[in-house]
């Protein structure tokens, strides 16, 4: 009975809001974005329940139409993505290959304990010559002249510590 008077109650302009704070909900999910329109379609249903609803009950049973709605967008949202029916907006078209001019680091553990020379001062990152490979090289602490020979004593990640030998 409340539900039938709630209805006959609403006003084109309260049946506009809501359409639009349903409508900026859809938009949030199919777009990548910041969160906005999801947050001004929250708004928009939560002055559509203040500008609607006469009586307390009233303000509840809509905003439970509300919760309902917005867990229905949730859960079509989640099936979405588990099923990798994602629009094409948010996928992800560009690949990041060498081919494109990416590398990712390689692993430099293969130096450790190797010997080699430095080929720029170390002050204290430079170059050194290892293997007959230039890489970048940081020192264990001090400076070290060019030309010196340097052995690896560290290898973490990227980056290579060497010492002169």
């Amino acid at each position: 009975m409340e539900l039938l008077a709630l209805i006959q109650s609403m006003s084109a302009l309260s049946i506009i809001i809501f359409i639009v704070g349903v409508i900026l909900l859809i938009v949030e999910m199919c777009t990548p974005g910041f969160g906005v329109a999801g947050g001004l379609g929250l708004v928009c249903l939560v002055v559509d329940i203040f500008i609607t609803a006469k009586t307390f009950t009233q303000g509840l049973i809509m905003t439970g139409i509300v919760a309902v709605i917005v867990v229905i967008l949730a859960v079509v949202s989640i099936v979405l993505v588990s099923k990798g029916k994602l629009p094409a907006s948010l996928m992800l078209k560009d690949a990041t290959d060498k081919a494109s001019g990416y590398t990712g680091g390689s692993d430099k553990s293969a130096y450790l304990g190797k010997t080699g020379k430095t080929i720029t001062e170390l002050r204290p990152a430079g170059a050194a010559e290892l293997d007959g490979e230039r890489l970048d090289v940081v020192s264990q602490g001090g400076f070290i002249e060019s030309g010196v020979d340097v052995e690896v004593i560290e290898v973490s990640g990227n980056r290579i510590v060497v010492k002169a030998v």
